[in-house]
C-alpha cells in the first residue's frame, strides 16, 4: 500500500507545481524516468490523452500513437507503453531469478550465478535432459 502511494504521490508532487500548471515545463526525460512506476505511467498516459483530445482533431488513435509530430506533448503514448513493457520484463526476470536463488517455498536454492553456468553435454545427459 505504501509503495503504490509513494510511487504515485512523490514523483507527482516533485514534478508538478501546486496549481498543476507546471506540466508543460516537465522535461521528457523526467516523464520517462517516472514511467517506471505503474501509477505514474498511467498518470502520464491520461495527461497525453487529454492533450490529444484537446488539441488534435481526431484525438489519439493508432495512426498517431507513436508520431512525435502529431502529439501536442513532448512524450508519446508509444514511449510510455515501451517503458512500461521493458519494466515489466525486468520484473519478470528478477522474480524468476530470485525465486530460484532464494526459494521461499519448497525447493533447492541454486547457485548465485546459475544463469551463467556452462553446461556440458555429459551434465545434460546425467540430468535426463538429453
Amino acid at each position: 500500500m505504501l509503495y503504490w502511494t509513494f510511487s504515485c504521490v512523490v514523483p507527482f508532487l516533485a514534478l508538478e507545481d501546486a496549481g498543476g500548471q507546471g506540466y508543460h515545463f516537465i522535461k521528457r526525460s523526467q516523464k520517462l524516468a517516472t514511467c517506471v512506476f505503474p501509477g505514474m505511467s498511467l498518470h502520464w498516459s491520461f495527461r497525453v490523452l487529454e492533450r490529444f483530445e484537446k488539441f488534435v482533431d481526431f484525438g489519439a488513435n493508432w495512426v498517431n500513437f507513436a508520431d512525435r509530430a502529431a502529439t501536442p506533448d513532448n512524450i508519446t503514448l508509444a514511449e510510455i507503453l515501451f517503458v512500461g513493457v521493458i519494466c515489466d520484463c525486468l520484473i519478470v526476470i528478477s522474480v524468476w531469478y530470485l525465486d530460484n536463488v532464494m526459494p521461499i517455498g519448497p525447493g533447492i536454492a541454486k547457485p548465485f550465478l546459475y544463469p551463467f553456468k556452462v553446461f556440458s553435454l555429459t551434465d545434460l545427459y546425467h540430468t535426463g535432459i538429453l
